[in-house]
């Protein structure tokens, strides 16, 4: 199995390649569609079995609370692309999977965000 590297709070941090990203979506997908999905999320089986697949797939270690938090962190980072895309001026180049925007554009994307009083990403409808 492959090896987790150590985080600098002593922890384990997974590291993802696209391939495991991809599973792991199309495996909660269809858990979805199942309708093993709530308001609340998924349950604890889902998230064990996920978990289960993916290490035996892709001969890793990941935890279930590793799995949890990287999904966070995609989902994260889909609502920022989302909303960059959603811009006027902004593009999506398929080929390298990427916003793409003029200069000018993306210069009046940061002044936007850099006058933005609130800093936390996590909760920014915008993004």
């Amino acid at each position: 199995m492959s090896s987790l590297p150590s985080n600098s709070k002593g922890g384990n941090r997974a590291s993802w390649t696209p391939a495991q990203d991809a599973f792991v979506v199309d495996f909660l997908a269809k858990q979805c569609s199942l309708g093993r999905f709530s308001d609340n999320g998924f349950k604890k089986e889902i998230w064990r079995k996920a978990t289960e697949e993916l290490n035996k797939k892709f001969n890793v270690s990941v935890t279930v609370q590793q799995l949890k938090s990287h999904m966070a962190d995609l989902k994260a980072r889909y609502r920022i692309v989302k909303a960059l895309r959603e811009q006027s001026g902004f593009g999506w180049d398929d080929l390298i999977q990427i916003c793409i925007a003029d200069e000018d554009v993306w210069n009046r994307y940061i002044q936007e965000d850099i006058n933005e009083p609130d800093d936390d990403y996590s909760t920014d409808e915008r993004r």
